[in-house]
């Protein structure tokens, strides 16, 4: 399942913090995981060039991409 958050539009000009988190378990192996890299590139990509934004990949623990 992949959701796509509705990111509000900003009053002002300043720079967004953003954390995307993704499932890197066993059960994203194949086609799953890259439906996830792609969904968070898109994501990724439609940000503010200003904003910024840490990726972590999370299965039993999370680790920062």
């Amino acid at each position: 399942m992949a959701l796509r958050p509705v990111l509000p539009r900003r009053a002002r000009h300043e720079p967004r913090d953003y954390v995307i988190v993704t499932d890197t378990s066993r059960s994203m192996i194949g086609e799953n995981y890259q439906r996830a890299v792609e969904v968070v590139t898109r994501v990724i990509r439609e940000m503010d060039r200003n904003d910024r934004v840490r990726v972590l990949g999370c299965d039993a623990s999370c680790r920062a991409a």
